[in-house]
């Protein structure tokens, strides 16, 4: 297995001798077996070992005998405990998506703290094939169909070549020692129902099935790079960026017979999945003003575009404050605050990004945040009052704008949508003496 490990390596293009490499050991025997050859081929390496305190004195065991193969390999070895499930909780996302994703931002401190380029895991052919029934199960285009890449920007995956039964055998014949995950063994992951029963009812049906299908997801990805030129020539040309937003052509993409293939394609990275992709299409020539989300993402069908722009959930629910005394903000809008005597041959400005408010109807302080459902106010010049919503709607406002629309408020009553009204409640009136003039050059975009 050294010679093909390394013929692999070298081949696919993963490292070179000089390249000092982050070891992803959770103690395991598939990344025993790859902190082996890498020690063995005499390679520089960085032990890196994840603490996901899932498995309590179980999880604290494991860390203490990577710590203890670091130090048998004289390799560095750095370490972090996480509440895996605090995170998850708080992210909204599954325990396994919450460890990939704490896994991945720790690796990337330790390639910053020790100069690394690369970072090794140990990924085998048997993981590619649960991998491509589990993208399979839960839809998917040929990129999925593609398996685990064997290299993704500064990850590398050198043991993709081997199945488990090779490495198990070569882990045996070398003495290399391992702790068994107890959880590899529950069946309440589909990753774990897929190797323990899937996978040996099919061989059992169609013996030699595994190295067919390893056959096969090759063939996928090779096909999958010769189409990915392919589309993204189609994809420059019925798309473009502008305001940080992404435009699709309805039109241009209702000529191609594949037209369907072609929005999984432009979409799917947003974080859209085959089912709502499929509901996407369907409104295609459906009326305007059509939503979807995901979790990053907003997208809006308009009357002749698809538009994809980011939710800023970062900043839904944040509030910003303005003193008596502040006469600039930067955020989350620029805006300049002056205060000033009113008289009557003064002109009103029509820009909608300059407004002036009877400062003695003003209380401080003045409040910033993004508007929310429910919120309503007096739009200058109406008797009554009117909810935001209905507004927008009013001023055919689309909903992808809307999303980044800030109000100020005063006292609980909004005073400027910024950038569109301001509420009659605050306008210059003939007993005016002072005024506040409020100025953007900016917008939260």
């Amino acid at each position: 297995m050294k010679d093909q490990f390394l013929q692999f390596s070298v081949k696919k293009n993963l490292f070179s001798k000089n390249d000092k490499i982050i070891v992803a050991v959770s103690g395991g025997i598939d990344s025993c077996v790859l902190l082996f050859l890498l020690f063995e081929l005499d390679f520089n390496c960085v032990v890196a070992h994840c603490n996901f305190s899932l498995r309590n004195e179980e999880s604290d065991n494991d860390e203490d005998f990577v710590n203890e193969l670091a130090k048998k390999y004289n390799f560095d070895f750095e370490t972090k405990k996480f509440d895996t499930t605090l995170f998850a909780e708080e992210s909204g996302i599954s325990i396994q998506m919450a460890a990939r994703e704490l896994r991945y931002n720790f690796f990337e401190e330790i390639r910053q703290k020790h100069n690394c380029k690369i970072i090794a895991t140990a990924h085998h052919a048997d993981d590619n094939i649960e991998t491509l029934f589990i993208n399979l199960i839960r839809g998917t285009g040929l990129k999925g169909l593609s398996g685990i890449p064997v290299k993704t920007e500064r990850i590398v995956r050198p043991l993709l070549f081997a199945t488990r039964n090779e490495i198990n055998a070569f882990a045996k014949r070398n003495n290399i020692k391992w702790r068994e995950d107890s959880s590899n063994q529950s069946v309440k992951y589909m990753r774990n129902k897929i190797r323990h029963n899937l996978l040996p009812m099919i061989e059992e049906i169609k013996p030699g099935f595994s190295k067919q299908i390893l056959r096969n997801i090759e063939h996928f990805s090779e096909t999958g790079n010769l189409l990915k030129r392919i589309l993204n020539e189609k994809i420059e040309e019925i798309t473009f960026n502008s305001d940080n937003k992404l435009f699709i052509d309805i039109s241009e993409l209702l000529k191609s017979e594949s037209g369907k293939t072609i929005l999984y394609e432009i979409i799917a990275p947003y974080g859209f999945n085959p089912k709502q992709i499929n509901k996407i299409w369907s409104t295609i020539n459906g009326e305007s003003g059509k939503v979807f989300y995901s979790k990053n993402y907003c997208l809006n069908k308009d009357r002749d575009k698809i538009i994809i722009s980011q939710i800023h959930t970062s900043n839904t629910k944040r509030k910003y404050y303005i003193d008596e005394i502040q006469e600039w903000i930067s955020e989350p809008v620029e805006m300049s605050i002056n205060y000033l005597s009113w008289e009557s041959s003064m002109a009103i400005s029509k820009n909608n990004n300059i407004v002036m408010l009877d400062a003695d109807n003003i209380e401080f302080p003045l409040i910033i945040r993004c508007w929310e459902h429910g919120d309503y106010f007096k739009p200058i010049g109406m008797q009554g009052f009117k909810k935001l919503s209905d507004f927008f709607i009013d001023n055919k406002i689309s909903k992808v704008d809307k999303e980044n629309i800030w109000i100020i408020e005063s006292a609980n009553r909004i005073v400027w949508v910024i950038g569109h009204r301001i509420d009659d409640r605050f306008k210059i009136s003939g007993s005016t003496k002072s005024v506040i003039k409020l100025q953007i050059f900016n917008t939260f975009t």
